[in-house]
């Protein structure tokens, strides 16, 4: 998708008018100015001449007028008029085709308060209908729908160059803003809006917005809005449009509040409430946006529009009930590119809370970021989907795209699923981003630095580097909290330089990995804690085919601590494969059984081609004794169900041995000479596994086993005085 181009606005220079032609009979002759010495509003050279609030009144006092052209000559106090003696100009069924110039003059003090609808200086504005060169001081209008300061419903023409300081603008129905109600076709350049008092300065039920209601089709280009705050009674508000539909294009333009932007409904945005459209290099600035659902900092709901380019800060928070984003709330097919948030607070009460998005369907997010202090929700229990970028990316096949987070805190106390980038990515695609936390990323269950809960997804060079990650129940991951079938993970790592902890199903990577497949990833955590089972500093859990290629996980001076099932690479695994693996750990050690350097346990398995390095400590009273310095218990057709095992070219090696005992005493670790220990079961003729080996000439170069089955041309890099790592 290319940038697009921007749309060029050329002002017909104004003819030279001066004021001398407003003396004289020129103040009261009727209906304008030069009505009896030539004028006749056919041409820009004959235009009419508007010395007075009479001869601007008398504009509107007839549909015959409204084809013509006008030109102001000084400025016009209208302060003599109200609702019920002003003529607006131009109506539903007759629009104004004709040209305003404003000359740079100045329209004061006109109020048009009632009930009415198509509310404004002109009530409609048509095709080819021009206003230009104005400016509005003190206009007060409200109605019911269709209310605008300077049009209500502009029907195709042009606005250029107004610029409105008033008090407030507000409707009791549809399509309120504070330049024009709604904007069909037509185009504003150039233009803006101050507001001056009031708690709120645009208010009305449905598609309010600082500039536009609501856009069909139109331009809005170099515009801005300032004051208080924008606040629809129903739905769809926006900093500076309340609705962008197909075919709406909002240009360099900006709103900032002092307020907030803010609904009792859904679809409420810092820009636009809800947009279809083309948002481009725009922004907005402002403490809080509020609504019920579909709110964002940018846009609440996206349907298939772009937004560019553009961003928000908010220093305050963007808060509601569900689908909340610091950028854009729901974002359906729409697509996010090179665009920003910057909150202090992004927060819901249900589920789907992203810092740059809340739910992301079937859209795409590239190149853009979030830096928010905290994203949160506050849901009683159950799913939240709590992301530092996206809340719930994929419904569809949601794309994120060299994209990132940077947090200070992402919580969900009592809810699930709650990542640094993303909380639930179901079936989506992450490729070429990252996550930052600097506090550990917390939830109850399905936590993970990058991803919460993995459905099908597919995630590429991408990482996480955060200060921990945390659930008060289970499934955390230094990268992922869970993953599914159909889940692929490539190029990526994780790191944290906190805790990773969880009573149970726990690993540095990984958490728990049901069915999907990791290659070329590795994780660097610091510690990693679980006061059950089922803790791995790779992966917890692996279990329905799960496949594992050319995967580490290293923490060379950190503790790996469980209960049982406790490994130093994984705590347990089942029906799955893990090939050219290593661990290295200063301790791996549990209260229990199944405690393995690099395995807990083990069943219906293959583990080929790896090595751990680690002191292991441990409690066994079984026999044979379920902890090793490779894997926990290697079992036999005799104790089931942990059969057709097999271990191929395993090696384990250890700086200092543990004695490992159970209560009567029973020495299941090796001693402290580095000799063998016990290999189990006793016949070595149908596994390889060999302990005791020197890891600084074994697992340092890449013509020693088992790195000699490895790719050091394409994958590893050989270190010669270090472990491997990936090129």
């Amino acid at each position: 998708m290319t940038s697009p181009t921007k749309v060029e606005s050329v002002d017909q220079a104004a003819l030279s008018y001066t004021e001398d032609l407003c003396k004289g009979a020129a103040l009261t002759d009727v209906p304008f100015g030069n009505s009896s010495t030539g004028g006749d509003g056919l041409t820009a050279q004959t235009a009419y001449i508007i010395c007075t609030a009479e001869q601007f009144n008398n504009i509107g006092s007839s549909s015959v007028y409204w084809t013509k052209h006008f030109v102001l000559l000084q400025n016009i106090n209208m302060i003599s008029y109200s609702s019920l003696t002003y003529n607006k100009i131009g109506n539903s069924t007759t629009p104004f085709t004709g040209v305003l110039n404003g000359n740079n003059k100045r329209l004061l003090n006109l109020s048009i308060n009632g009930s009415s609808s198509y509310s404004g200086v002109f009530g409609v504005l048509g095709a080819n209908g021009i206003v230009k060169n104005l400016q509005l001081s003190n206009v007060l209008v409200s109605g019911d729908s269709y209310v605008g300061i300077l049009v209500g419903e502009n029907q195709g023409g042009e606005i250029r160059n107004v610029t409105i300081t008033a008090p407030y603008v507000s409707g009791q129905g549809d399509y309120v803003g504070g330049l024009v109600g709604k904007n069909s076709l037509g185009s504003i350049y150039d233009s803006s809006i101050t507001f001056t008092s009031a708690a709120i300065s645009v208010q009305g039920d449905s598609n309010v917005g600082g500039l536009v209601g609501k856009m069909d089709y139109g331009l809005i280009q170099d515009s801005f809005v300032t004051g208080m705050g924008v606040y629809s009674s129903v739905n769809y508000a926006g900093g500076l449009v309340g609705t962008n539909d197909a075919g709406g294009q909002i240009r360099s333009s900006y709103a900032k509040f002092t307020t907030s932007v803010s609904g009792a409904g859904v679809g409420i945005g810092g820009v636009v409430g809800n947009n279809n459209g083309l948002i481009y290099q725009s922004y907005v600035e402002l403490p809080k946006v509020m609504g019920a659902n579909y709110i964002g900092g940018i846009v609440g709901y996206n349907d298939a529009g772009l937004v560019q380019e553009s961003r928000a800060k908010i220093t305050t928070q963007v808060s509601g009930a569900g689908d909340i984003g610091g950028g854009v709330g729901y974002n359906a097919t729409g697509t996010v590119l090179s665009s920003y948030s910057e909150a202090v607070l992004v927060t819901g009460t249900s589920n789907n809370v992203g810092g740059l998005i809340g739910r992301n369907v079937s859209g795409t997010i590239t190149s853009s970021y979030a830096k928010v202090t905290t994203v949160s929700s506050t849901i009683g229990a159950g799913v939240s989907n709590v992301g530092g970028l996206v809340g719930l990316n994929g419904t569809g096949l949601g794309k994120i795209e060299n994209s990132y987070a940077e947090t200070t805190n992402i919580t969900a106390t009592t809810g699930e699923n709650v990542g640094g980038l993303v909380g639930y990515n179901t079936g989506g695609e992450v490729k070429n981003s990252y996550a930052k936390s600097s506090n550990a990323i917390t939830g109850t269950s399905y936590v993970g630095g990058l991803i919460g809960y993995n459905g099908s997804g597919y995630l590429s060079s991408s990482y996480a580097d955060v200060k921990g990650v945390t659930a008060s129940t289970n499934y955390v991951g230094g990268f992922v909290g869970r993953t599914n079938t159909g889940s692929n993970i490539s190029k990526s790592y994780a790191k944290s330089s906190g805790t990773i902890s969880s009573p149970s199903v726990v690993g540095g990577f990984a958490g728990y990995d049901l069915g999907g497949q990791i290659v070329e990833s590795y994780a660097l955590p610091t510690t990693i804690t679980g006061t059950t089972s089922l803790i791995g500093g790779f992966v917890g859990h692996l279990a329905g085919s799960s496949y594992l290629m050319n995967v580490y996980v290293r923490s060379d001076a950190g503790t790996l601590t469980g209960n049982t099932i406790v490994g130093g690479f994984v705590g347990r695994i089942e029906d799955s494969t893990i090939i050219n693996s290593y661990s290295v750990w200063n301790l791996v050690t549990g209260a229990g059984e199944y405690i393995g350097g690099h395995t807990g346990i083990a069943s219906n398995s293959n583990i080929d081609n790896s090595f751990c390095v680690a002191s292991v400590s441990g409690i066994s009273a079984l026999t044979p004794p379920s902890v090793g310095m490779f894997i926990g218990l290697l079992p036999t057709a005799a104790t089931p169900p942990l059969i057709n095992k097999t271990l191929e070219l395993a090696f384990a090696d250890w700086e200092e041995t543990k004695t490992c005992t159970n209560s009567g005493g029973l020495t299941i670790c090796n001693d402290s000479d580095r000799t063998n220990e016990a290999v189990y079961p006793p016949d070595p003729d149908n596994y390889e596994f060999e302990t005791g080996v020197d890891f600084n000439t074994t697992f340092y170069y890449k013509t020693s086993a088992p790195l000699s089955s490895w790719d050091f041309t394409n994958i590893w890099k050989e270190n010669t005085s270090d472990y491997p790592s990936f090129r």
